[in-house]
């Protein structure tokens, strides 16, 4: 088992070098197109505008000696646009041949991301259909297609442990990179740090879109039973396992799938790690559902005080808010590091090995990793999105404000940074561990 001093020096060597990689060796050239508008006619191809600016020469002093440097090329050049535009148009018209799209949306994706789904197939005159469901329920579904012979499903926002530990070991997903051609995509300049990010190992298949920062631990409480007084002493994780709450706790359980993002996080983070796990399970009387609504109504009713560690629950907790029942949402940053968090379904992506419809997921995806996709993600979702990854300017839309990265902080990349994530599976195997044991299931 390891231990926190452990952890942290295993994680502080790595996490400088995996949230800096570069992937500048493929740089292409940026093309920005603008889509046609929501209310336009669907069935138009979107046109890209071609906006090249020559980059300006740093001065160099006159050497009559030597000869001059050559001048940069300018970019995009009209032949790489010329050549995007055809590919693209031919990419639309085989999709549109195909007529049609689906769309696996699992956990928090299948409240988020229905209506974005539903305005692509507008957008490009095919029938996109958002199917959404739990993670496990659609990998157990499409498992038992597959082994039918049946291939009916395209792409996916599926959460990062169901994947991880199920839908990538299975084959499920295929190699992104190989569908990706977009030149906003494609561009490192136009992503955070520089590079493309995913939620497994090997960079290949999940792919994370969008990340809002938070503290490791997010707290949601009742406020008739929580004081402003008892928030404002909240100033660490570990003040959440003071005595007073004990018994008054509501979490997701550590062995659900969909909870791996919250228990890998704290045990990765290097000021967290097994400690506050541990003591969190053993010592604080918590009580346990993987319900959502359970969790918020439970919340709001006053059955319990907290709800911590409730991944998708959240967001229905800040929908009871709006409606003005008596909870919130701690969302002030702690003592501890801030990090990015991009573990849920709907904060990544995936294409299916085998597609049903190939050219319409390969469109898919390419447009919704676009800077009109991610603006579609941001303003049209049904609940609050995470914030887009993307660094070219897309508006925030309805993301909220403390999600929002801030400009020159730094944060641990908990759920992407692949010097973390070569710790998940230790993590989640000591987190389900702790609460098998904690709870008699062994």
């Amino acid at each position: 088992m390891r231990t926190p001093g452990s952890i942290r020096s295993t994680v502080k060597r790595g996490r400088l070098h995996g949230m800096t990689l570069l992937a500048s060796a493929l740089l292409v050239p940026l093309a920005v197109f603008l889509m046609t508008a929501c209310g336009a006619d669907p069935t138009a191809t979107p046109v890209p505008t071609a906006t090249p600016v020559p980059p300006t020469a740093t001065p160099v002093p006159e050497q009559p000696a030597q000869p001059e440097p050559a001048a940069p090329t300018a970019t995009p050049t009209v032949d790489a646009m010329a050549e995007f535009q055809a590919e693209w148009d031919a990419l639309v018209a085989a999709a549109q041949e195909e007529g049609e799209l689906v769309v696996i949306l699992g956990g928090s994706a299948s409240r988020a991301f229905r209506p974005v789904v539903e305005e692509f197939g507008r957008r490009f005159d095919i029938n996109a259909i958002p199917a959404a469901g739990r993670d496990g329920e659609h990998v157990d579904r499409i498992l038992a297609e597959r082994a039918g012979g049946r291939y009916l499903v395209d792409a996916t926002h599926l959460g990062p442990t169901t994947s991880r530990t199920r839908a990538i070991p299975a084959g499920l997903f295929d190699d992104i990179h190989q569908h990706l051609f977009h030149p906003e995509v494609i561009n490192l300049d136009n992503w955070f740090k520089g590079r493309l990010w995913f939620a497994d190992e090997t960079e290949k298949y999940l792919l994370t879109h969008s990340a809002g920062i938070s503290s490791v631990v997010t707290g949601y409480y009742n406020t008739d039973l929580v004081s402003q007084e008892d928030v404002d002493a909240i100033q660490s994780v570990y003040d959440y396992l003071d005595p007073k709450w004990k018994g008054q706790i509501v979490s997701v359980p550590l062995d659900t799938a969909g909870a791996g993002g919250t228990w890998y996080g704290l045990y990765v983070h290097p000021e967290v790690g097994t400690d506050w796990i541990e003591r969190f399970v053993r010592e604080m009387d918590v009580e346990y559902t993987d319900e959502a609504r359970v969790i918020a109504d439970g919340v709001a009713t006053g059955k319990w005080a907290w709800g911590i560690a409730i991944g998708a629950a959240g967001r229905d907790i800040r929908g009871l808010a709006a409606e003005g029942l008596p909870v919130a949402e701690l969302s002030k940053l702690l003592s501890e590091a801030p990090t990015l968090s991009g573990s849920g379904s709907s904060n990544n992506t995936a294409i299916f090995t085998q597609p049903a419809h190939p050219n319409a997921a390969k469109l898919y995806i390419n447009w919704f990793l676009s800077k009109e996709g991610q603006t579609v993600m941001h303003e049209m979702s049904d609940i609050s999105p995470a914030p887009t990854l993307r660094v070219d300017g897309v508006p925030w839309g309805k993301t909220l404000e403390e999600e929002r990265r801030v400009e020159g902080q730094d944060y641990y990349f908990l759920s992407a940074d692949p010097e973390y994530l070569k710790l998940h599976e230790e993590a989640i195997a000591f987190s389900r561990g702790v609460y098998a044991e904690a709870t008699g299931q062994n």
